[in-house]
C-alpha cells in the first residue's frame, strides 16, 4: 500500500501531541503553587496525553473523511479539504488552551460552553469588557500569527501526497487514529480529570476543546430535562421535599404549587415597611472586615454600621453570576438548574416578591445603572409585576460612566431620588454595577482617595463601590420613614480573589438587614439568596399566600442550610455541618467540612444521606420548574 499520506497524518498527529504538550507545561507553569506533588504534576500531563491523543484522532478521523469524501469529486480539491480542514483543527484545539492559560487566572476552570453562549448572547458589551481586561489584541494576534504558520507547515507535510490511496489505506488510517482516540477506554475523561485535590492539576489534565464540547454535550442532553428525575418518585418524596421547606410556623395552602404557604401569625404593623433591596455587583465576604480573609478590610462603612442591624456571616448565593443571584433573590427559587432559569421558559415562570407586593398597594421599582435588557432581566422584571424599571436610558447626567453603565454614586443618587419622591409603601430594587471587569472607578475618587492606588483594581473597585453604598445610607437616614424601611444589601455572587478559594468562596458573601425586628445581632447559620424573601415578608407581617422555595431565616425551627451550583455544574450542599459536593457530568461526590476561612477541608464523614437530599431536591425543584408549577401570577396567589 502507499503508505506516504498514512505517515503525514501520524507525522501531523505528532506535531500536534507536541504542541498540546507544551502548552500544557505552561500551563502548570504559570499557574503552579508552592506545594504540589512531582508525581501528580507527572499524571497529569499524562491524563493530559491521553485526552489530547482522543481530540486530535477524532479531528484527524473528520478531515480524512471530509478531504476523502470531496477527492472521490475532484482529487485537487479533496487535497484541499484536508490541508485545510486539518489546519484549522489544529488551530482551533491549540486557540482554545491559549486562551485557557488567561481563562483560568481569573475563573479557576477551563472554558465552558455556557460562558461562550454567554459571551456570544451579548457580543458587543462582553467583548469591550474583555478588551479592557485582557490582553486581547495580542492573543489576537497571536492567533493569527499562529493560522499563517500552521497553514505553512500543514501544506509542506502534505505537498506530495495524495489523498487517493489505495483502499487498504483507508482502514489503516481510520483504525490506527480510532485506536489512538481511546474512546473504547473504560472510565469517562471526565473522571480522570478529578484526580487531585488541587483544581489546578485537575484543570491542566484536560484539554479546552474536549471540555468545551462535553459541556455543550451536557447542556444539549439536559436542555429539556435540567436535572433528570423520574416524576413517580418526585410524587413520593414531595412530602419530604415540602416538609424540608416549610417551617412549623407555616401552613401549607391547597394548591397546585406544592410549596405554596402562608405564616401561621404574623404582627403587621400598623404603617407598611417600605423594603430596599441592594444586590451589589461581586460584593465577596472576603474582603468585608466583619468577616473577610484579606490582610486588610476594604469596606469600612459595611463594618461601622453591622451593629445597627443583622449581619448576616454565612451567607452564600446560589450561583455564579448575576442573574442567578436576582433570580435566588427576589423569586426565592435557588437559581442551581442549569445555566439560565429566566431564558429556558421565555422569562415567564417565576414569582417574585413584587407579585406579593403590588397587591398589597406596593410601588415595585428596579433600578439599575446599566442595561437592563441584559441576560433577559426586564423580560423578568416584567412577568414578575415591577411596574417601574429603570436602566442608563433613564439618567439624564451623570458623573462617571463605562460601557456597562454609570458609576455607583450616580445609581445611588438616581435611586435616592425616586424613594424621596415616593408616596407609597415601596419596594426598590437597586443593582450596581461599578464592582465588575474592568473595574473602573471614577478619576476624582482616586485624587480624593489616595490610598487606593495602592490597590489592586478589583480590590480599588470594591473600595469605591462600598463608599458609594455609605454615601447612600447616610442620605437614607435622613429621610423621616427611614426607621420604617427595612434595607437589606447583598450581594449577586462573591469573586475568585485566591487560588485557595478554587470555586467555593466564590458563593460566599455578606448580607445585612437594617431596621428589622433584630438589632446588633449575627446570624451565623448557613443561609442563601433565596431565603431573604420569605424573611422579609415575615418582618413585615405579610398575610397573604407564597410558593418561595426559600426559608424564613428567623423561624425558631430554622435548619442550616444553603445548595449552590458552579459553572461546570458542580452542585454543593451545606447540610449538618457538611459540605457535599457532586459533580452533575461525572456523578462524582465528595465531601468536605468547611473552616474557620470559609474554605472546604477533606472530611472522611459519612454523607449518603445528604447526597440523597441533594439529588432528591434538585428533582423536586426540576419538577416544580417543568410542570410550570412555580409561576404563581399576583391574582392567582390573592384568589388562593
Amino acid at each position: 500500500m502507499n503508505t506516504k499520506l498514512y505517515k503525514r497524518l501520524l507525522c501531523y498527529y505528532g506535531i500536534s501531541m507536541a504542541v498540546l504538550t507544551v502548552l500544557r507545561l505552561v500551563f502548570i507553569g504559570v499557574h503552579h503553587k508552592a506545594g504540589l506533588c512531582f508525581p501528580d504534576i507527572l499524571k497529569a500531563l499524562g491524563i493530559g496525553i491521553l485526552i489530547d491523543s482522543s481530540v486530535m484522532s477524532c479531528c484527524i478521523v473528520v478531515c480524512f473523511l471530509l478531504g476523502l469524501l470531496v477527492s472521490l469529486f475532484a482529487e485537487k480539491a479533496g487535497k484541499k479539504v484536508l490541508t485545510i480542514s486539518l489546519t484549522l483543527a489544529l488551530l482551533l484545539v491549540a486557540a482554545i488552551n491559549v486562551v485557557d492559560l488567561f481563562y483560568y487566572a481569573y475563573y479557576n476552570t477551563r472554558l465552558s460552553y455556557n460562558l461562550v453562549s454567554y459571551f456570544f448572547e451579548n457580543f458587543g458589551e462582553n467583548f469591550k469588557m474583555l478588551w479592557a481586561s485582557f490582553p486581547l489584541f495580542w492573543i489576537i494576534l497571536g492567533i493569527i500569527v499562529m493560522l499563517f504558520l500552521t497553514w505553512l507547515l500543514v501544506e509542506r507535510l502534505f505537498k506530495d501526497a495524495k489523498i487517493k490511496e489505495k483502499w487498504t489505506a483507508i482502514p489503516a488510517t481510520l483504525l490506527t487514529f480510532v485506536v489512538l482516540s481511546f474512546l473504547y477506554y473504560g472510565p469517562p475523561f471526565w473522571r480522570l480529570t478529578t484526580f487531585s485535590t488541587e483544581v489546578m492539576l485537575n484543570q491542566a489534565a484536560s484539554n479546552g476543546a474536549y471540555t468545551l464540547a462535553k459541556s455543550y454535550s451536557v447542556m444539549h442532553n439536559s436542555h429539556s430535562d435540567l436535572y433528570p428525575f423520574e416524576e413517580q418518585k418526585v410524587l413520593t418524596e414531595m412530602a419530604q421535599n415540602v416538609d424540608f421547606i416549610c417551617s412549623a410556623n407555616e401552613t401549607p395552602v391547597a394548591s397546585m404549587t406544592p410549596t405554596m404557604r402562608k405564616f401561621n401569625q404574623t404582627a403587621k404593623p400598623e404603617v407598611p415597611k417600605n423594603i430596599v433591596i441592594i444586590i451589589s455587583e461581586s460584593f465577596s465576604a472576603t474582603l468585608t472586615g466583619v468577616i473577610g480573609q484579606d490582610e486588610r478590610s476594604y469596606s469600612p462603612y459595611f463594618d461601622s454600621i453591622c451593629k445597627e442591624g443583622v449581619l448576616f456571616t454565612h451567607c452564600f448565593s446560589n450561583g455564579p453570576r448575576t442573574q442567578h443571584g436576582i433570580v435566588s433573590t427576589l423569586s426565592a427559587f435557588p437559581s442551581v438548574l442549569g445555566s439560565s432559569l429566566i431564558r429556558r421558559r421565555e422569562t415567564n415562570a417565576f414569582y417574585t416578591l413584587a407579585d406579593a407586593l403590588r397587591p398589597e398597594g406596593y410601588e415595585t421599582n428596579f433600578i439599575h445603572g446599566g442595561d437592563v435588557n441584559y441576560d433577559d432581566m426586564r423580560d423578568y422584571l416584567c412577568q414578575g409585576n415591577f411596574q417601574r424599571i429603570y436602566g442608563i436610558e433613564d439618567f439624564e447626567s451623570w458623573r462617571f460612566k463605562n460601557d456597562w453603565g454609570v458609576c455607583d454614586e450616580d445609581l445611588f443618587d438616581f435611586a435616592f431620588q425616586k424613594i424621596s419622591e415616593a408616596t407609597q409603601p415601596h419596594l426598590t430594587v437597586i443593582l450596581t454595577m461599578s464592582n465588575h471587569m474592568p473595574f473602573d472607578i471614577p478619576p476624582y475618587f482616586s485624587e480624593t482617595h489616595p490610598e487606593v492606588t495602592e490597590f489592586k483594581e478589583s480590590k480599588a473597585s470594591y473600595y469605591y463601590s462600598e463608599y458609594a453604598f455609605g454615601t447612600f445610607i447616610d442620605k437614607m437616614k435622613t429621610l423621616p420613614d427611614y426607621d420604617n424601611t427595612l434595607i437589606l444589601r447583598l450581594a449577586d455572587h462573591g469573586e475568585v480573589y485566591f487560588q485557595a478559594d478554587h470555586q467555593f468562596r466564590l458563593f460566599h458573601i455578606p448580607a445585612l438587614l437594617l431596621n428589622g425586628s433584630r438589632r446588633d445581632t449575627v446570624f451565623d447559620a448557613v443561609c442563601s439568596q433565596m431565603d431573604f424573601v420569605p424573611t422579609l415578608l415575615s418582618e413585615i407581617g405579610y398575610e397573604g399566600v407564597f410558593p418561595c422555595i426559600g426559608k424564613n431565616l428567623f423561624d425558631d425551627d430554622y435548619e442550616p442550610f444553603a445548595t449552590m451550583n458552579t459553572y461546570d455544574n458542580v452542585h454543593y450542599w451545606m447540610q449538618n455541618g457538611k459540605v457535599v459536593a457532586w459533580n452533575m457530568m461525572n456523578d462524582q461526590a465528595a465531601c468536605y467540612q468547611m473552616n474557620d476561612q470559609f474554605l472546604l477541608e477533606p472530611s472522611e464523614q459519612p454523607y449518603e444521606p445528604e447526597l440523597n437530599n441533594m439529588k432528591s431536591y434538585l428533582a423536586f425543584l426540576s419538577f416544580i420548574y417543568q410542570k410550570g408549577l412555580y409561576n404563581t401570577t399576583a391574582n392567582d396567589v390573592q384568589k388562593n
